[in-house]
C-alpha cells in the first residue's frame, strides 16, 4: 500500500549532514534545500556572471542550519558572512551543492536519464 498524503507531508524529508569547516574551529550542520529554495537558487544564478550575492554566501545562508534543520543565518547575515573565509564559506557551498544534486557533473547525469 503506497503512503498516505498525510503522511508524506508529516515525513521530515530534508537531508541533513555535518561539514568539517577547519576554519572556525569546528562544524556546521547543512540541509538540502526545499523545492521552493532550489528553484530560487537556479532563478537566481542560472547563466549569471556577477551576481549580488555570490552562490557559496547564498548557499550558506540557505542551508546552514542547527541539528534540528532551523536555519543558522537569516538574508541581514549577508554582508558579515562575506568578510568571513572564502575557504570557509566555499567549502560549505559545495557541500550544498553536492547534497542538493547541483554540481555540474550531477546535472550532467540527470541530464542524460
Amino acid at each position: 500500500m503506497g503512503l498516505s498524503r498525510d503522511q508524506i507531508k508529516a515525513t521530515d524529508d530534508i537531508k541533513r549532514e555535518t561539514v568539517a569547516v577547519e576554519d572556525w574551529d569546528g562544524d556546521v550542520f547543512i540541509q538540502a534545500l526545499s523545492v521552493r529554495l532550489r528553484r530560487e537558487f537556479i532563478r537566481l544564478y542560472d547563466g549569471v556572471d556577477d551576481p549580488e550575492v555570490p552562490a557559496d554566501v547564498w548557499l550558506t545562508l540557505n542551508c546552514a542550519c542547527d541539528e534540528d534543520g532551523t536555519r543558522l543565518f537569516d538574508d541581514s547575515d549577508v554582508e558579515w558572512l562575506n568578510d568571513k573565509s572564502s575557504r570557509a564559506v566555499q567549502l560549505i557551498g559545495q557541500r550544498c551543492l553536492e547534497l542538493n544534486g547541483l554540481t555540474e557533473d550531477a546535472v550532467e547525469e540527470a541530464e542524460k536519464n
